[in-house]
Parts: C-alpha cells; sequence; structure tokens
C-alpha cells in the first residue's frame, strides 16, 4: 500500500490509506427505492390543477415502493373539496 507514520499522519492521509486498502470509493451507497421524473411529474401537475381548481392546500406527492414498482400516490386534501379532486382529475385526463 503505502508506508505511512501514524504519529504524523494527519486524519485524512490515514482515511485515504484505509479507503485505497479496502477498495471504496468515496460515493454514497444508492438508495433502494425511488420514483421516476414522470411519476414525480405527475403528482406536481395534480397539485397544480387541485390549486387551480380551489384547493389551495391540497397537496400531492409520489411515493417511492418497492425497486420496479409503480410509485404510490400520497394525496392530502380537505374532505369538503371532494369536487376539486374531481375537477383536477379530469384536467389531468386531459392533458395527457
Amino acid at each position: 500500500m503505502g508506508k505511512l507514520d501514524p504519529a504524523r499522519a494527519t486524519v485524512r492521509e490515514i482515511q485515504e490509506l484505509a479507503q485505497k486498502a479496502r477498495g471504496k470509493k468515496k460515493t454514497a451507497a444508492p438508495r433502494g427505492r425511488t420514483t421516476t421524473t414522470e411519476e414525480r411529474a405527475l403528482a406536481a401537475k395534480l397539485q397544480a390543477a387541485l390549486h387551480k381548481a380551489g384547493a389551495r392546500d391540497a397537496t400531492a406527492a409520489a411515493v417511492a415502493t418497492k425497486p420496479g414498482a409503480a410509485a404510490k400516490l400520497r394525496l392530502e386534501l380537505p374532505i369538503d373539496k371532494l369536487s376539486e379532486l374531481q375537477s383536477a382529475l379530469a384536467a389531468i385526463h386531459r392533458r395527457r
């Protein structure tokens, strides 16, 4: 590997030498679950349509599931705004 005097070496030098010895990269490990760009965009369109329809405090988010599976939709809105949900869904369906 390389000779290093532990008494005089900096922490960074020791860590770099240890990483070389282990063969590890400094990159972060990939997360197992994620959503696609299209799924996040669809959730954002639905939220925008809900806001436009009058449900200003409604939220819509794509939620990751198992790798390879379609994302789930997390939707929060006041119960008295269900008619706005219907019109927002219709608006999104027309756009697609």
